[in-house]
């Protein structure tokens, strides 16, 4: 017989030994989840197996495991599948249904492009955004896969230590991290960026000079890296792209950048001091949620609005100053940080008090002219009475657009 089952590191395998081949196949002694890196070959009873196709069905999830599922009774339990593969260059199969109806499926990343594709491979992958292949085989994988065809895109390429996107239609490049797949779980244990990080505003690539315009979604994230100059070339900050980032103590955004995602320096427990550039219009949602340390944020003259929760819980935030280009701050800007006083300027035409909700240690608030808009709030957390601030011939109108309902909560003073 030279077929046998075997699990190695909770990967199923079937072992041909007379091709010295393992195929990944179903497991019923658990489901596959979270990140799956697949080795190009694996050991067994002294003899190794190159990991060369990835079986029909192996990680589905279709009606033969929905009988599983309903005969050992774990249908209360939510439904779990793969939300990151890495498939090793070693794999030259991946037959049908091998990722059927997997849910939670996010990114595949193609170490080398294999010879067959079944056409169903990864039908009702309904959260799937990215298939990386190794570049140059873009077109061919498009080829091979038009279901996914939209999906496709180039792997990235490690330049002195760092990873890019390269984009051969613009000449740019976006900093990546290791895995450059949008994953949930674990994903971030595959980091391993640390210390200072110097980004270049070109890199060279198979004789071409790519510029490098972005930093992408997580690039950074759940890193060790301690200080990071970024080039005027850098034009857009993806979503999360420093999350988490511990060792982070200041950061400087350049004037270049147009663009930062959400989240970008969520829970940087460390970080103290932030300057963003003066061509960032929008501070997106989250930005700066959980900085317990942050003690300086120069906003940028640009700044319009401030996101939902942007300064959240930033416990050492006692002040900051506005922009008089700043036009709307959401709902909890900055909910439950240590804010003490706040000035709002004259180019506001929307003032939502509930940006200031659960701000404790919150003592006045000066509003500039020329509002056209108050949402009011109940601030009844605060064990103090919160000035308010108003010009004198601004009272009676913006106490009837919302400020008598707040009476309860504020000293409404005239200057």
């Amino acid at each position: 017989m030279n077929r046998i089952e075997v699990e190695i590191e909770n990967i199923r395998y079937a072992l041909d030994s007379e091709t010295s081949t393992a195929t990944v196949i179903r497991s019923y002694e658990h489901i596959y989840k979270g990140i799956i890196i697949l080795p190009a070959s694996v050991a067994h009873e002294g003899k190794d197996y190159a990991v060369t196709c990835i079986g029909k069905d192996a990680m589905s999830f279709d009606d033969e495991y929905m009988d599983y599922i309903i005969e050992h009774d774990l249908m209360g339990q939510e439904i779990e599948s793969p939300e990151m593969v890495i498939i090793p260059a070693s794999v030259r199969r991946i037959e049908e249904k091998a990722f059927l109806r997997c849910i939670n499926l996010q990114g595949v990343t193609l170490l080398g492009m294999p010879e067959y594709v079944a056409e169903d491979s990864f039908d009702t992958c309904i959260d799937m955004q990215t298939i990386l292949v190794p570049r140059g085989m873009k077109q061919q994988a498009q080829q091979m896969m038009p279901h996914q065809s939209e999906l496709i895109t180039e792997c990235v390429a490690e330049i002195n230590g760092l990873y890019y996107h390269l984009h051969s239609d613009t000449m740019t490049a976006k900093v990546v991290d290791k895995y450059p797949v949008a994953a949930a779980g674990d994903w971030y244990k595959l980091q391993n960026y640390t210390g200072r990080i110097q980004l270049p505003s070109e890199v060279e690539y198979a004789g071409n000079s790519y510029r490098v315009r972005e930093i992408g979604r997580c690039a950074f994230a759940y890193s060790s890296i301690e200080h990071i100059d970024m080039p005027d070339s850098i034009e857009v900050v993806g979503d999360r792209a420093f999350d988490s980032c511990e060792k982070l103590t200041e950061i400087i955004f350049p004037d270049s950048i147009q663009t930062i995602g959400e989240a970008v320096l969520n829970e940087c427990d460390n970080l103290v001091s932030v300057r963003l550039s003066n061509n960032l219009k929008r501070l997106e949602k989250y930005s700066l949620y959980g900085c317990i340390n942050l003690r300086k944020v120069e906003l940028g003259n640009g700044l319009q609005y401030i996101g939902e929760e942007v300064f959240h819980s930033c416990d050492e935030l006692t002040e900051i100053e506005l922009p008089a280009s700043i036009e709307m701050m959401a709902e909890e800007a900055f909910s439950f940080s240590g804010l003490e006083v706040i000035t709002l300027p004259d180019g506001i035409r929307e003032v939502d008090m509930r940006a200031f909700a659960d701000c404790f240690c919150l003592e006045c608030i000066t509003l500039g002219k020329g509002v056209e808009r108050i949402i009011p709030s109940e601030l009844e957390y605060s064990d103090h009475m919160v000035r308010l601030l108003i010009p004198q011939e601004c009272v009676e109108d913006y106490c009837q657009k919302g400020l008598d309902s707040m009476r309860e909560y504020v000293e409404i003073e005239a200057i």
